[in-house]
């Protein structure tokens, strides 16, 4: 359930390869139960002598984040001779650098796309549509302030203010992390915590990422006697059955399909 190749014995040393691929959040591609449960099946292989983390995240749910940001500044404190790498591949955006900046070391692409670092609500206002067509809003609440986010009706002021002072209040807790994890390294600049996105380029002249490199080329250079073994959330199999049904049909449609 937790792994492909769960607490696999070879001789010598293992790194952990975790692929971390899409978005975070609840019933989402990256779990916060699901992965965390994955870095500790890692560090129970006695031969564990790294983890790379192979990062490819637009972001999502902060909370979710923050439980595997705290997971990975838990590892670094109980085993600091054991290194957590992350390496992005075309992005690392939003919640998925908030996880990665707990990281021992941040690697990515040249043109890889890092930072993000922000907090965004989006919505839009129809009541004055609603308004012109002749509809008339009934909504029924217990609580001023319970249906401030309705689309339908204006926002008060009062609702735009707190709603902002939790948006506020999220932001300092991404930046907050960010500090403590990447500390010296980090040039603090207008932008950085702006929301903007940096090329991998940029971001190695600002301290976001320690340099440039791939999985490939990072586990050949740092750790080329040690076996790479892949900690992976195991699909359901109605999900791989499916990908091989998939497969299959295709293949038969190629094969029997011919150009006239």
């Amino acid at each position: 359930m937790r792994s492909n190749l769960p607490e696999v014995g070879f001789e010598g040393d293992v790194v952990a390869v975790i692929p971390m691929r899409g978005v975070i959040g609840a019933d989402s591609d990256i779990e916060s139960y699901e992965f965390v449960g994955l870095i500790d099946s890692a560090y129970r292989n006695p031969r564990l002598t790294a983890v790379v983390i192979e990062m490819n995240s637009p972001g999502g749910s902060p909370v979710h984040s923050g439980i595997i940001y705290d997971a990975i500044q838990e590892k670094k404190e109980n085993y600091p001779d054991t290194p957590i790498i992350v390496v992005v591949e075309d992005m690392a955006a939003s919640g998925g650098y908030y996880i990665a900046a707990a990281a021992t070391e941040i690697y990515a692409n040249k043109a890889s796309l890092v930072g993000s670092i922000g907090v965004i609500s989006s919505g839009f206002d129809a009541s004055g549509l609603l308004e012109k067509i002749g509809v008339e809003r009934r909504t029924f609440t217990a609580g001023r302030n319970k249906a401030f986010l309705d689309p339908f009706a204006p926002m008060t002021e009062e609702a735009k203010d707190k709603w902002q002072a939790v948006l506020d209040e999220t932001h300092q807790q991404f930046i907050d992390a960010v500090k403590e994890g990447r500390g010296d390294r980090l040039t603090i600049t207008d932008d950085v915590f702006s929301g903007m996105v940096f090329t991998g380029q940029q971001a190695v002249k600002i301290g976001l990422i320690d340099g440039l490199a791939s999985v490939q080329n990072l586990l050949k250079q740092r750790f080329p006697n040690a076996k790479p073994v892949v900690y992976a959330p195991k699909q359901e199999s109605w999900k791989e059955l499916a990908k091989e049904l998939g497969v299959e049909m295709a293949t038969k449609i190629i094969n029997t399909s011919s150009i006239q």
